[in-house]
């Protein structure tokens, strides 16, 4: 489980009915507007060792616990696992995007050498355009 942390305007939060709830820090009186800062959880799930049904059903699962996001990995080969299912990075992302309405998506880090600059340019903007805004493109070399 991967978190980020951002500031949000109170009025825009959806648990703004419970009024201060736990979950949320106050860094901010402004007038009549709070502004709260809150702890967002991604689900780090490695697209191995299970199929994409399983994959669907626990990306749908984080989204109704109110996950923000789901991450993948990028290996040719499945870590300490060699013979076990892997699926493709972006094939996966796509295909949890189109099975979630919510859930951003996208793979901890994407290996730049395994794709032509290009070409995963043209992938990130396709998925990002598909999902509504909701593709998180982390690139790394390695």
């Amino acid at each position: 489980i991967l978190s980020s942390a951002r500031s949000i305007d109170a009025r825009q939060h959806p648990n703004r009915r419970l009024g201060s709830p736990s979950s949320l820090e106050v860094i901010e009186t402004t007038g009549f507007v709070r502004k709260w800062r809150t702890m967002e959880f991604y689900l780090f799930l490695p697209q191995m060792r299970l199929s994409m049904a399983e994959l669907v059903e626990k990306a749908q699962a984080a989204e109704a616990a109110r996950f923000i996001g789901f991450t993948g990995m990028d290996h040719l080969a499945p870590p300490l696992a060699i013979g076990q299912p892997m699926y493709e990075a972006m094939v996966t992302t796509t295909w949890i995007a189109s099975h979630t309405q919510q859930l951003r998506v996208g793979s901890l880090v994407l290996c730049d050498s395994f794709r032509h600059p290009a070409v995963l340019a043209q992938e990130a903007v396709s998925i990002d355009h598909a999902s509504c805004g909701r593709f998180d493109l982390g690139i790394g070399w390695g």
